[in-house]
């Protein structure tokens, strides 16, 4: 064999050999060295896991109905890796969603593997956005759109608020993930939210995606009934909303408590918000002012000193104060106390009844600080009522080391102190139940699947003062609205017992009280002998002749009770009941049997001829009507005629006779 020969020979098998070894080191390395991360990367692009969360459990009142609920909606996304001309298909879409075209290309263009472009359509915007996908004819689709294709829908679901503005507070929020923010979306968003569904997504050679479900949810999602009675929510809103026209007050609280159970039954403010609106409110509408906006109670603090006398007998309820006839009374001080009326000698009672400021101040100063001090937190202030709302103020009251030689004068009449609105419904509510303070609570209890109610634990409970001591204040109380500041508080039927109470707004930034602005409120319960409900009302600035809380403030607490006392078929105890059986309240706030009822649409006037006049009060009250009565027994005749349509808020007026009659 020549040599050139063999040696090209040799070239080629020493060649051959090479490439053989650099092709066998090059197979080793990736299917031995580098399988493993390669069998990852491999796993990765062909499969995933994801986790599906849970749909929301529902809000819903006492009785079941609906505050807050989750409704399956779509959202649009994009595969922007997968966007063959983002320009062009940024311009076919600007003029269907909210973002212009200019934020669409840069969604387009990012690195993203996933980008929602319009996350809870409305149905127009959904239907439009379908018809770009849609072939016209012999031409292309305008937007590559379905499934595996670099646009799509998504199905979600969004919180709907169906009430709005109606105890918006009370249920607060949950942002566009379903996480509550606010309100008791945020405090019992455990119990709404159930774990998430895990799946293992496969996604085969035509780029076809399936799943299976890897992990099934450890708990799953619950309705939360809150303690609140719908009904008389939208008595409260309506009332509240009245009160700011004729007051001319630029905010409003109002609360209804069940003074022997804690429970909130309903609980209102202005400003308010529309949790159906996608405006973000303005800062002050989003406070809930009954737990965030404390401020000086004034003269419905006289309660406190009162009791605490009783309690700890400085005082004889015989005996009587001098109260200067008008002019000023200095205390060991130097601090000049007056009334606003011509006082002479007085008693306890008479203090309260008259509002005298010289003589609570004279009754309080039987007390030592540390005694004081010890009672006023005992009654729930300067400290958190434990309600389970968030964002609750405890309100401003200084330890004794803060305590200037003023401070316990002032607090006799509620100066130097500041507190909410439900911290000074929850101390009423201790005198009504007996002297014992029950934890204001708005969770009534965890609804399954099944309907039933597992309700929470029983809120926790302390006696603050003896039945006697309570009894003792109920009876002045009761004297208030009899004799004394707060007869607008007056209601046919009912022994009424509460306080009014108007206190100068301080001055931000300075020291001193304003000329002009206050507080005006008034706090109270009925019936006297048996107490039912506890309901306030505080109205900050009112404007015009009238600011004090026994004018304005008095007729509202008055309106409002009246219905609600009318709805819930609470016994009168001032003059003989309607001709009908009574209900305890404890079974009057329980759900209604609907086969006990009259059919009732909304914003229908129901048929209530030929019912007792407490079933058709309750059955219109409950619609959010107002009710005028003429006659007793059976109603005869009903105006506006069964059937016709009527908002909420308006007024039936009911005929009774002797036998009543349909026709």
């Amino acid at each position: 064999m020549p040599r050139v020969l063999r040696n090209r020979i040799i070239f080629l098998c020493v060649s051959v050999g090479l490439l053989a070894g650099t092709v066998g080191y090059r197979l080793y390395t990736l299917q031995v060295e580098q399988h493993e991360s390669f069998a990852v990367r491999a796993t990765q692009q062909h499969q995933g896991e994801f986790s599906l969360p849970a749909r929301r459990g529902s809000l819903l009142d006492r009785h079941g109905r609906a505050l807050a609920v989750s409704l399956e909606t779509r959202s649009f996304y994009a595969h922007p890796r997968r966007v063959e001309d983002p320009e062009k298909s940024a311009a076919v879409l600007a003029s269907k969603i909210e973002l212009s075209q200019a934020e669409i290309v840069k969604q387009l263009e990012s690195n993203e593997p996933f980008v929602y472009l319009q996350r809870f359509l409305e149905a127009d915007m959904s239907r439009a956005i379908e018809q770009l996908g849609r072939a016209n004819g012999d031409e292309e689709p305008l937007l590559p759109l379905g499934p595996n294709q670099p646009f799509h829908f998504e199905t979600e679901t969004r919180r709907f608020y169906p009430l709005k503005h109606v105890a918006a507070h009370v249920i607060g929020k949950a942002d566009m993930d379903g996480t509550g923010v606010a309100g008791s979306e945020q405090r019992f968003g455990e119990q709404l939210q159930g774990d998430p569904t895990s799946y293992l997504v496969l996604r085969d050679a035509k780029n076809g995606l399936r799943r299976q479900v890897v992990r099934e949810p450890a708990r799953q999602s619950s309705d939360v009934r809150l303690t609140l009675d719908l009904s008389l929510q939208h008595l409260l809103e309506r009332e509240l909303d009245n009160a700011l026209r004729e007051t001319g007050a630029k905010a409003a609280t109002a609360v209804i408590l069940d003074p022997g159970t804690g429970q909130v039954l309903a609980m209102a403010n202005r400003p308010t918000v529309d949790r159906s609106a996608r405006v973000k409110p303005r800062g002050d509408a989003r406070a809930n002012r009954a737990i965030e906006r404390p401020f000086e109670p004034g003269s419905t603090f006289k309660i406190v000193p009162i009791a605490l006398a009783l309690e700890h007998g400085t005082i004889d309820l015989g005996e009587r104060f001098y109260c200067h006839d008008g002019k000023p009374y200095r205390t060991k001080y130097g601090r000049d106390i007056n009334d606003v009326g011509k006082n002479g000698m007085l008693t306890p009672r008479s203090i309260i009844s008259k509002s005298s400021n010289i003589g609570i101040v004279k009754i309080n100063e039987r007390l030592d600080s540390k005694t004081l001090r010890e009672g006023i937190l005992r009654f729930g202030f300067g400290q958190r009522t434990g309600i389970e709302l968030p964002a609750e103020s405890t309100g401003l009251f200084a330890p004794l080391d803060k305590w200037t030689a003023y401070t316990h004068d002032s607090l006799a009449f509620g100066q130097e102190i500041t507190a909410t609105a439900l911290q000074i419904a929850s101390a009423m509510a201790t005198i009504a139940n007996d002297g014992v303070r029950v934890e204001p609570r708005v969770g009534l209890g965890r609804q399954d699947a099944d309907g039933v109610l597992h309700p929470f634990d029983p809120a926790p409970a302390h006696r603050v003062v003896s039945p006697a001591t309570a009894r003792s204040v109920r009876d002045m109380l009761e004297e208030v609205v009899e004799k004394g500041s707060g007869s607008a508080a007056r209601l046919p039927g009912y022994r009424v017992a509460g306080k009014s109470g108007t206190a100068q707004k301080s001055v931000e930034g300075v020291r001193g009280y304003h000329p002009t602005d206050y507080y005006a409120s008034f706090v109270g319960f009925a019936p006297a002998s048996d107490p039912a409900l506890v309901v306030l009302v505080a109205l900050d600035s009112p404007r015009g002749s009238r600011w004090q809380g026994g004018e304005v403030a008095a007729p509202v607490f008055a309106g409002i009770l009246a219905e609600a006392l009318q709805y819930l078929r609470v016994p009168k105890d001032a003059e003989p009941p309607l001709a009908t059986d009574s209900a305890p309240i404890a079974q009057i706030l329980a759900p209604a049997n609907p086969l006990d009822r009259p059919d009732t649409t909304p914003g229908l006037v129901p048929d209530v001829r030929g019912r007792t006049l407490r079933e058709a009060i309750a059955t219109l009250s409950a619609q959010g009507y107002r009710v005028r009565v003429k006659g007793n027994g059976l109603v005869a005749t009903q105006t506006p005629e069964p059937g016709t349509a009527l908002e909420p808020g308006g007024v039936c007026d009911l005929r009774a006779g002797s036998r009543g009659g349909a026709g």
